[in-house]
């Protein structure tokens, strides 16, 4: 017996057809229910209903019934004498070999009591016992009378852990039934500050957390030197062991723990950013970290930037409108990311520029060849208009080492020489009127 798809093709299998619907093919001896006719007994408190079975086209008596589960079996489709109750129908043909399970038949009266679960709660942390079952009761004749499985005789049953829980409810005229309920333990508190979090970083470095600010948690931040904080968010600038300890609106506790270093690299994170500017006009950040970094993200108030151009470490911009910017640079090492911030203030017009500096725009083109190089390399700067220019070299560390002119011209190719500098990063500051520049090189 089952079910059956019917293709048809001619001899050459060039055409093949298919039967739209499957075909059903039940053996003889497939007991297929019709019917199941009930009748109810006459009160909750009596033996005295029936259920009978019709087959359809098939001797009834060709099979044997159960009502039981399949513990039982009786060669009539009709059961007698019988309460209320659930009884879950088999049937099977007599040798046995074809048993077939169908629903399980609800022998209650619709009017009499009746349990409908509303919801369940589950206990507020895995292993707590303050659970609650909260159920619905109708038909019947009230009042009730409730017997739950933890000893409880409330209507909702309180203070329980998770498990399985029964209940046996009685009407006034003696009718009883019973449910079975099951609590679960609530989902595992968790807390992670992210995986593997145990991080290097550099020096300057912030490190920013945030857990985020759920109603009635409470947060606890600590180290070993002595830090503190009780927000879901906070921001680590030392190196050390971290924890954070976390309570639920239950009362439920869970923690993690970050230990942070600190790069060993040498590594100093840096870029230059004039302190004034006016809306319009061009502002140049440009990148000076040592190592050079694998790569550069510049953070700002994008509503309020308008981006001129990127080359290698600048980045040239212009503020839309008056105010006080912050410019953030995050240069990546690879082992850690760096994070630097500087200010700007930015005017409506030179006028208000507190260092009475007005920027020009007579620079054209710059560059510097060969970089890295040996300490020999040539400084190119191209002017809109002829004009004098000035030329600042210094360490890594913002010292001057020497300044070069170059007298009156539109193109300027300025050599050095300087063989004795120590391997390193080095900057060349270009000045052309109130205008600057600035170059950065690998001395080898």
């Amino acid at each position: 017996s089952g079910e059956y798809q019917i293709v048809i093709r001619n001899n050459n299998r060039g055409c093949i057809t298919y039967f739209p619907d499957p075909v059903l093919l039940l053996s003889r001896q497939f007991p297929l229910v019709d019917e199941v006719i009930t009748s109810l007994p006459t009160d909750c408190n009596s033996s005295d209903g029936s259920i009978t079975i019709t087959l359809v086209n098939t001797n009834a008596t060709n099979f044997e019934y159960s009502i039981d589960g399949g513990l039982t079996w009786q060669n009539r489709n009709t059961f007698g004498n019988l309460p209320e109750g659930l009884y879950p129908l088999v049937i099977r043909n007599l040798d046995a070999t074809c048993v077939v399970e169908y629903d399980t038949i609800d022998f209650f009266d619709p009017n009499g009591v009746m349990v409908e679960l509303d919801f369940i709660q589950a206990p507020g942390c895995i292993g707590e016992s303050n659970g609650a079952i909260h159920v619905q009761v109708t038909g019947g004749t009230a009042p009730y009378f409730f017997d739950w499985s933890s000893g409880s005789m409330d209507s909702i049953p309180t203070g329980l852990a998770a498990g399985s829980y029964n209940l046996e409810i009685t009407d006034d005229e003696g009718c009883m039934r019973s449910y079975d309920f099951l609590v679960e333990d609530p989902e595992v508190f968790t807390v992670n500050i992210g995986p593997d979090r145990d991080t290097t970083v550099c020096p300057g470095s912030v490190l920013s957390f945030d857990l985020g600010d759920s109603t009635g948690y409470i947060y606890e931040w600590g180290s070993l030197d002595g830090f503190y904080a009780d927000s879901s968010s906070v921001e680590i600038i030392d190196t050390g062991l971290y924890w954070v300890n976390v309570w639920n609106q239950f009362g439920c506790f869970a923690s993690d723990t970050l230990e942070v270093n600190l790069t060993n690299e040498g590594i100093v994170p840096n870029f230059l950013l004039a302190s004034e500017g006016v809306v319009g006009e061009d502002i140049v950040a440009v990148e000076i970290s040592w190592p050079i970094p694998n790569g550069v993200t510049w953070e700002f108030q994008e509503d309020s930037v308008q981006l001129v151009d990127t080359y290698l470490n600048s980045y040239t911009f212009n503020y839309l409108f008056p105010g006080t910017y912050t410019m953030t640079m995050y240069s990546d090492f690879g082992a850690c990311v760096s994070k630097v911030e500087k200010d700007i203030i930015i005017y409506a017009d030179s006028t208000e520029i507190t260092n009475n500096v007005t920027l020009g725009t007579n620079i054209k083109t710059y560059g510097l060849l060969p970089n890295p190089n040996d300490g020999n390399f040539v400084v190119n700067v191209c002017l809109k208009n002829d004009a004098a220019v000035l030329l600042r070299l210094y360490n890594e560390d913002g010292v001057l080492i020497n300044t070069k002119t170059s007298a009156e011209a539109e193109e300027h190719d300025v050599q050095y020489s300087n063989p004795e500098l120590v391997p390193g990063q080095y900057h060349v500051v270009i000045i052309s009127g109130n205008e600057w520049k600035v170059l950065t090189f690998i001395k080898s």
